[in-house]
């Protein structure tokens, strides 16, 4: 893998739990912080990334909308 070298700025109690973490798992720095930006740019739940307005402006809570379109007659919910 090639790795790139960065510079952050970040508050010192931060970095304070990062070293922490990173000595308690036996780890460097920058392993930790590795590992946590590989997990939070994989998530669909990336807090990073907010999801458009847009996208939920005409959601209607249900998950199966366009699954059910298919099989199912149109008939609108309460």
């Amino acid at each position: 893998m090639v790795m790139t070298r960065t510079t952050i700025e970040l508050p010192e109690e931060v970095l304070d739990r990062v070293q922490s973490i990173a000595n308690e798992r036996g780890m460097t720095v920058s392993e930790v912080f590795t590992e946590v930006l590989d997990q939070v740019t994989k998530s669909d739940d990336d807090p990073v990334r907010p999801v458009p307005l847009s996208f939920a402006s005409g959601a209607s809570g249900h998950r199966d909308t366009a699954r059910r379109m298919g099989e199912e007659p149109y008939a609108p919910r309460p």
